[in-house]
């Protein structure tokens, strides 16, 4: 499974904008049609649980 650092990597390189840090990273990328999706990624170093992939 992936973990945290890997899809905060893939975040970085797929232009997402990181737009807050707290105990978590804020993620926000607009799409072509004006569609605005975000995501938060936590600072933990583990792997990211199967259950969050559904």
């Amino acid at each position: 499974m992936p973990r945290w650092k890997d899809l905060k990597r893939f975040c970085d390189r797929d232009g997402w904008e990181c737009y807050k840090v707290t105990d978590h990273y804020f993620y926000r990328k607009v799409l072509p049609n004006g569609e605005v999706l975000y995501t938060k990624i936590s600072m933990g170093s583990g792997e990211i649980h199967a259950h969050m992939w559904q």
